[in-house]
């Protein structure tokens, strides 16, 4: 008489990655482009005083008074580092949701 031996497959755990839903995309597409935005808008304050900032010479006002020296330098570094720190994200984002688009498109055609 011959036994059979079953042989049965374990799946591996599921990663965080697999068990993401559009949902939770979404969500975090739209967070990631609200702090995105906020920080070019804050950089922007600071660089070019658009939205009711001080400018770059309010922001090195602002520093050299805290006691940063040289104030205008850290001023740029700061504006310039909000600025292009926030729009990473959010041209990382756009980027991201176009090529997903763009792929769904190319799969039902």
């Amino acid at each position: 008489m011959r036994t059979q031996t079953s042989t049965s497959t374990i799946d591996p755990p599921v990663t965080s990655t697999q068990a993401t839903t559009r949902g939770q995309d979404i969500g975090l597409l739209a967070l990631r482009l609200t702090v995105g935005l906020l920080l070019v808008a804050h950089g922007a304050q600071k660089l070019f005083g658009w939205f009711g900032g001080g400018g770059l010479d309010g922001t090195a006002a602002f520093l050299g008074q805290v006691g940063y020296s040289p104030a205008k330098l850290f001023a740029v570094i700061t504006g310039v580092t909000e600025l292009g720190g926030g729009m990473r994200p959010a041209v990382a984002s756009v980027v991201v949701g176009l090529g997903a688009g763009a792929v769904t498109l190319l799969v039902k055609t």
